[in-house]
């Protein structure tokens, strides 16, 4: 996929990023919902989960790191974590589970 891909200017999809969604997906629990893909227009793929109960997206940003943002009953939570592909961020578990 290249540059300009959704017809407005798009980034082309960050290599590095896009392998850090894997990564984070394959570090999700047997039991867990698994999320629906996205990419971003800024070339960053992110995850999206949206039931009853949850209201979650995470952007990786290629070097490291995920943005965040999680509804869950009420709650809100948003933040920057660092994410290094072999371990899931302590929050996510918790947030993430139905």
């Amino acid at each position: 996929m290249s540059a300009n891909w959704d017809g407005e200017g798009a980034v082309t999809p960050d290599a590095r990023s896009l392998k850090e969604a894997v990564s984070f997906v394959r570090l999700l629990g047997e039991g867990d919902t698994l999320p629906e893909p996205m990419l971003h227009a800024s070339g960053h793929a992110g995850l999206f989960w949206k039931d009853d109960n949850l209201y979650a997206d995470i952007k990786f940003l290629g070097d490291g790191r995920v943005a965040y943002y999680i509804e869950r009953q009420g709650d809100k939570h948003k933040g920057v974590l660092k994410f290094n592909s072999q371990k899931m961020p302590a929050v996510f578990p918790t947030l993430l589970r139905a």
